[in-house]
């Protein structure tokens, strides 16, 4: 998956606004900077409205063309909300040739048919047997909040709504045996404890590969125990449907959920049953009926996962949990290197806890084509770990061709070492419209006030600010010193030139 153009006429502040993506890049990434209000969060918004609308066969408000590569095709589709006819408002095309509003919609969305068939349209070669789907398989987003962006995580709603109505009803995406997630996905901190989970659940040379990252860079040795705390559902869900399937051991809960959490039941030791009160407000505190879950050791947890086939199986089987309003809390008990105390996993920053989030995201999901949309995801990180954050994207996740990242940032340490096809920098034209470019030059083998004072970041110096007033200062004062002056003035210029100096000296300035 990977865009080449997308063009918006009239999101919010972007008007008649156009992003280009180089096709030959080979970087995965690419990190959109600027100043505030340039239109970078409103971009990645409206990616997510333009796939929402294509995916359950809905229209935008807003006229889009995007032009975009998915399974070795390429995609390029027009919609106009103003065009009177109906089948006429979008337009659609695979690789250059015009389809029509049903072919693309049999293929792709909600309602897209799942079988393999023969190729013998000028469309596709004769021998290819893979699933049509013009759409990538999903969408994620991610904000440095983790949930507190109310108005980016809303556009996820109906996708939220319509897996869970799923899994409440027992059935798995699309009838197929197992579980999946949403085609829209927005991680919240809940994700960071399945993602660290999922990273300890395997053993084999690519998991210890995490595992080493985890140990060296995030300080977690090892996986003690854990404890999974499985309630009621919450006042105003949805009960679960009455069915001949349905498990009371797990307050009627049926298909693949019922069947993870009567798994994780009959591997956890000792099961508990007891009240827990659930905090909805201030005046608010029903008590719902808990079952305690305990695993004591990291044997259990990789038991557990055993019956799925890989660490993004296993976090979506964790999810639908979630999904389900069954799930309470999970307590995780770490081991730190060289101390022989516990460590809870909420005891980790919120920044170690966001890292977890991407990088299991990106690394479950790298054999998939999907589409990664990060809004300021280092905001929380300390600058060694924004130093080296697309490194780690790569090195753990992995630079898979499949999908794409597209990133805002407003960090020179996230750029440095990037190619200028990698760096989009958002701006205001001389008439107030918003434009993308890319920077004049790489950012390879530059120091940190290069890029700072480049055009990428705009910066006239990385002096603080008084400081700065002063070497400007000076400069002014011998500008004066050329023009004709009193003898008392010269005195005066010269006296408060000399002071500068001498400031400035003990800086090496």
């Amino acid at each position: 998956m990977k865009i080449h153009y997308t063009y918006i006429r009239g999101y919010k502040n972007l008007k008649d606004f156009r992003i280009d993506f180089n096709a030959e890049n080979r970087d995965i990434s690419t990190v959109l900077v600027g100043q505030n209000a340039t239109g970078k969060s409103n971009f990645l918004e409206a990616l997510v409205h333009i796939f929402r609308s294509l995916y359950l066969y809905e229209k935008t408000d807003f006229f889009y063309e995007i032009e975009y590569e998915c399974r070795n095709k390429t995609v390029k589709i027009i919609s106009n909300p103003d065009v009177k006819k109906q089948n006429n408002r979008t337009l659609y095309w695979v690789n250059n040739l015009s389809v029509t509003k049903k072919h693309f919609e049999e293929h792709s969305g909600k309602n897209r048919k799942f079988k393999n068939e023969a190729r013998t349209n000028i469309l596709f070669s004769d021998n290819e047997q893979e699933i049509l789907n013009y759409l990538p398989d999903h969408i994620f987003a991610y904000y440095s909040g983790l949930g507190n962006n109310n108005r980016l995580e809303g556009m996820f709603d109906r996708f939220q709504e319509l897996f869970r109505n799923d899994l409440l009803d027992g059935k798995s995406a699309n009838d197929n045996p197992e579980i999946s997630l949403p085609f829209l996905f927005f991680a919240k901190l809940i994700h960071s404890y399945f993602a660290l989970l999922s990273f300890f659940a395997y053993e084999n040379e690519d998991a210890n590969k995490a595992k080493t990252f985890l140990k060296d860079t995030i300080k977690i040795q090892e996986l003690d125990s854990l404890l999974f705390v499985i309630r009621q559902k919450l006042k105003g869900s949805p009960n679960f449907p009455e069915h001949t399937e349905a498990n009371p051991k797990f307050w009627n809960a049926r298909g693949e959920v019922a069947k993870f959490l009567d798994r994780l039941y009959d591997i956890s030791l000792a099961p508990m049953r007891g009240d827990i009160k659930i905090r909805l407000g201030e005046f608010d505190n029903p008590t719902k009926k808990a079952l305690y879950l305990y695993l004591p050791n990291i044997k259990d947890l990789e038991n557990l996962a055993s019956s799925y086939k890989d660490e993004a199986d296993f976090f979506k089987y964790l999810n639908s949990m979630y999904m389900s309003d069954l799930l309470h809390e999970i307590q995780v008990f770490l081991k730190k290197p060289d101390s022989d105390d516990d460590l809870s996993f909420k005891d980790l920053s919120e920044g170690e806890q966001q890292l977890l989030v991407v990088l299991g995201l990106l690394r479950f999901f790298r054999q998939k084509e999907c589409l990664f949309l990060l809004d300021e995801p280092d905001t929380h990180l300390n600058p060694m770990w924004k130093y080296h954050y697309l490194y780690y994207l790569r090195e753990i996740a992995g630079q898979s061709l499949k999908s794409q990242i597209l990133m805002t940032s407003h960090e020179a340490l996230v750029v440095n070492g990037l190619k200028k096809e990698s760096i989009k920098i958002f701006k205001r034209d001389s008439k107030g419209e918003i434009i993308t470019q890319s920077p004049e030059k790489d950012m390879i083998g530059l120091g940190m006030e290069e890029i700072l004072t480049s055009d990428t970041f705009g910066l006239t110096t990385t002096l603080d600010r008084e400081t700065y007033k002063k070497v400007l200062r000076k400069r002014e004062i011998y500008a004066d010193l050329r023009k004709q002056l009193s003898d008392e003035e010269r005195k005066e210029l010269q006296k408060e030139v000399r002071e500068i100096e001498d400031y400035l000296e003990q800086f090496g300035l």
